[in-house]
């Protein structure tokens, strides 16, 4: 390893220690919604989503019993 490439290794390491120590790596991400939010999200309204494999693009209305409306577009 010639001493360009252990100079910046150090300096990378010394980074992310930093990072670590003041929280900068590791900050607060926003709380993971409950399951009443994700609900109140999803119930009665329509989701459009894309299958990755053919590209074809689903409708999906979610209700509260349980079932699922779904309709293919194009």
């Amino acid at each position: 390893m010639n001493p360009r490439d252990l100079l910046f290794a150090i300096s990378m390491l010394l980074v992310m220690i930093g990072m670590a120590r003041t929280g900068v790596a590791f900050a607060d991400s926003p709380a993971d919604p409950t399951r009443s939010e994700v609900e109140d999200g999803l119930m009665n309204k329509g989701v459009l989503s894309q299958n990755v494999e053919n590209a074809m693009l689903s409708h999906r209305e979610f209700s509260r019993d349980g079932s699922v409306a779904a309709s293919r577009v194009g």
